[in-house]
């Protein structure tokens, strides 16, 4: 059982100290009024997945936006070009109504956004080599990097 909600899924706002309310008026902006946070059920899935790059290193970075659906219950995705998303969308949402049925659910948020992932292969010293560039930040991820100084990949 968690220690800080006791199983409730809902632990007092360290922000307003469970009152609602900032400075004895304002609506508190981080718990909306309601003197208590509340826990955010996730559930992501990645179509194309390669071994030798970690899925966690998309959490870090943004992508472009495809499928964006915030309501108090949304539907699943019915009109999309890849039907394995279309798919996920359902199962995923069929699994949230029967895991949280007897749970107050405020707010539910769908999304399918393009991360870009490219894998560059190269040859050093007679050895081939690989790298990922991710993100629409373009950053750089190396699983085994051949030389550990002096040298920077741009």
């Amino acid at each position: 059982m968690c220690l800080k909600c006791h199983g409730t899924g809902r632990a007092q706002c360290m922000w307003c100290n469970g009152r609602g309310r900032r400075m004895q008026m304002e609506l508190c902006q981080h718990c909306y009024g309601n003197g208590t946070e509340r826990k955010n059920n996730v559930f992501e899935f990645i179509t194309d997945q390669n071994s030798e790059f970690s899925s966690d290193l998309f959490r870090n970075v943004k992508g472009e936006k495809l499928v964006m659906d915030e309501q108090s219950k949304v539907s699943g995705i019915t009109d999309f070009p890849d039907p394995t998303i279309i798919e996920v969308s359902q199962n995923a949402l069929e699994q949230h109504w029967t895991r949280f049925s007897s749970c107050r659910v405020l707010r539910q948020r769908q999304s399918v956004e393009r991360l870009p992932l490219t894998r560059v292969q190269y040859c050093w010293k007679e050895k081939q080599l690989s790298y990922f560039v991710y993100g629409t930040e373009s950053k750089v991820f190396v699983q085994n990097y051949p030389k550990k100084c002096c040298c920077v990949v741009m």
